[in-house]
């Protein structure tokens, strides 16, 4: 009887704990957190992906596919939208980037009636080449995060990297994806 209370009590934790906020391995599927955003979290599940990877100049260059139906906001809505894709490094003394960015393919510009403002919306497979990093000798660990929100489901996401200097190779790997329900 006692196994089966805690059992349940772990169970009613575990359903309260994912409509405020999902913590996913980079090897998990991603999963629906709320009844409104089931069909496009399904979608999504399929076909969004974020990938990190280094270009020959070091600098970090973040992929993101959104998922069927799905768009975010570009850096270039910046100036007109919170939620745009952006990197953040946390501070350190070893990789720094100068806070340009090379966007591929480029976004274009449209009225969006909701923010009745002008937005680059992303719909399709987009690259984000982020400055250039320097490279030193020493031995280091530097994490980061690419956060955007995915529309219409109105998900923030984080999705989390390391980027790791070995005896002189500079490496970057994905560590985790948290999801932040915004529209609850």
């Amino acid at each position: 009887m006692m196994k089966q209370t805690l059992f349940l009590i772990g169970c009613i934790f575990v359903g309260l704990s994912c409509q405020e906020e999902a913590l996913l391995e980079s090897t998990e599927e991603l999963e629906a957190c709320s009844a409104d955003t089931t069909i496009y979290n399904n979608s999504i599940k399929e076909n969004f992906k974020v990938d990190f990877t280094l270009d020959e100049n070091n600098a970090i260059v973040a992929t993101i596919t959104p998922g069927e139906g799905a768009f975010f906001a570009s850096p270039e809505s910046k100036e007109s939208l919170k939620g745009y894709a952006q990197l953040q490094l946390e501070e350190n003394d070893f990789i720094h980037t100068d806070g340009s960015y090379i966007e591929s393919p480029v976004s274009r510009k449209s009225f969006d009636p909701f923010s009745q403002g002008y937005i680059n919306w992303v719909y399709e497979k987009t690259s984000y080449t982020y400055g250039t990093c320097r490279k030193v000798e020493e031995d280091f660990e530097v994490a980061g995060n690419m956060c955007f929100v995915i529309e219409p489901e109105c998900n923030r996401y984080e999705v989390g990297f390391l980027l790791k200097n070995t005896n002189g190779k500079l490496t970057i790997q994905k560590t985790n994806t948290v999801i932040n329900n915004l529209s609850n």
